[in-house]
């Protein structure tokens, strides 16, 4: 009589996750990048608010950028996240400026990071 093994489990990759999973995973890598601004007297000033902010998400883009070419699969997860984080910096930054100057100033006016 032949003996029948089970049957093999397929394992489980990055790859075979759910988008929501796989972007709940990607959202950790690119958010990292963006730390909070700091509070420190002698750091707040809008000019520097606006340098830092473009280098995290210089950094933050070139990063979603590298991801993206790990795999063409996903692509549209890194895109969403890549948004999901430009939009909690742009949050955050209004929330900084609140704190910091009494007001959301102009600084999203002024900076592109589309």
């Amino acid at each position: 009589m032949p003996s029948s093994s089970p049957p093999q489990k397929k394992q489980t990759t990055f790859l075979t996750l759910p988008h929501e999973l796989r972007q709940k995973i990607l959202v950790g890598t690119i958010a990292s990048l963006l730390e909070p601004l700091s509070t420190k007297r002698r750091k707040r000033n809008r000019k520097n608010a606006m340098r830092c902010l473009s280098k995290r998400s210089k950094k933050a883009k070139a990063h979603a950028e590298l991801l993206r070419d790990v795999h063409a699969e996903i692509v549209d997860d890194v895109n969403y996240v890549e948004k999901l984080c430009m939009d909690m910096l742009r949050v955050r930054t209004v929330e900084w400026n609140v704190k910091v100057f009494g007001d959301a100033g102009h600084l999203l006016e002024d900076w592109e990071i589309e």
